[in-house]
């Protein structure tokens, strides 16, 4: 909940964009940094970019058995 006063959200830097997903653990065996991947927005249009992995992260969640993976998105005008 939100007060009067507070920020929502704050933008560090205008321009491209991370994505964090968390991925079954089971798709990550062969994703490495650098890797491109589609990413499909749902948006009106909808919208699809190739994002670039950032990063994959070591551990895993052991409760939802699922992997963090950091894409990065190239800057769009409809983000």
């Amino acid at each position: 909940m939100a007060a009067p006063g507070t920020p929502l959200l704050r933008l560090e830097q205008r321009g491209g964009y991370r994505l964090d997903v968390k991925l079954d653990a089971s798709r990550v065996s062969g994703l490495t940094t650098g890797a491109e991947l589609d990413v499909a927005i749902e948006a009106t249009p909808p919208l699809t970019l190739t994002g670039r992995v950032a990063e994959v992260a070591r551990a895993m969640d052991a409760d939802a058995r699922a992997v963090l993976v950091k894409i990065t998105l190239p800057p769009h005008e409809s983000l």
